[in-house]
């Protein structure tokens, strides 16, 4: 019987690092599969992503960085970061599991670090204070199923150079997606998918498990960045990105 879009989205739904491991092995998926995204959200999307990250943060731009990406996945993002660290002579760090970072290429300038972040950290001890940059992308809202949110958060800061940048990006709020389900575009939205998917699914129905991430979560993250002396700040996602309408960026910088 022929999978439904429906029962293909919900393969990636719910996912913990080892169900990440898991699908970063498995030959039958496409490389955005493997980091938990079904090809409506991310195939093709992954060049858009990646200049906006790069808008975003302009210490990419210079040469002779320390970049450090926390949760890089195996699909085309961290390649156009490796591409680019490699013209800029900068070194990378990658840390995610073993499973994924079989997926990438080992060069010169390329370390891995195995392991989830932070258990990791001590791997990292000779880097404290001395990254230039740290990606953390679409990876902050799956840490509540495995540690401290703002334990993460610290590890991360204590890392940062001066005049370093961290960019905590497609954070999932559930408070901007509500506004858009409820505005006359989410309405559209969500008669459009109706009728593709012959569903009557209520997407205001059920919270999805990582709804914990709302504008008071968010705000109150800022608030304590702020609060040990860096400047973070809130940004949009341009809505030409695959969920633009419900997910935002933190961008922290070290002064």
């Amino acid at each position: 019987m022929k999978e439904s879009n429906l029962e293909y989205i919900s393969k990636f739904e719910n996912l913990d690092y080892e169900q990440f491991k898991q699908l970063a092995l498995d030959p039958n998926l496409l490389p955005h599969e493997k980091v938990g995204f079904p090809g409506s959200y991310r195939g093709g999307k992954e060049p858009l992503i990646w200049q906006d990250i790069q808008n975003k943060m302009s210490n990419l731009a210079l040469a002779e960085q320390i970049i450090l990406d926390i949760g890089p996945g195996c699909s085309e993002l961290p390649h156009f970061l490796l591409d680019l660290a490699k013209k800029k002579k900068s070194k990378v760090i990658l840390c995610d599991s073993k499973e994924m970072l079989s997926q990438l290429p080992d060069e010169q300038y390329i370390s891995k670090i195995e392991g989830p972040f932070p258990g990791c950290r001590q791997k990292l001890g000779t880097y404290t204070g001395k990254v230039n940059t740290i990606i953390v992308y679409s990876v902050l809202h799956y840490v509540f199923g495995e540690d401290n949110v703002w334990h993460f958060i610290e590890c991360c800061l204590e890392l940062l150079a001066e005049g370093g940048q961290i960019l905590f990006g497609d954070l999932p709020n559930y408070s901007k997606r509500t506004r858009f389900f409820n505005s006359i575009a989410g309405k559209k939205a969500h008669l459009e998918y109706i009728a593709k998917n012959n569903t009557n699914a209520d997407p205001m129905k059920n919270q999805p498990p990582n709804s914990i991430f709302d504008d008071s979560l968010i705000l109150s993250l800022v608030k304590r960045i702020r609060d040990k002396g860096f400047n973070a700040y809130i940004l949009p996602q341009p809505d030409h990105l695959p969920m633009g309408n419900r997910r935002e960026d933190i961008l922290v910088e070290r002064t």
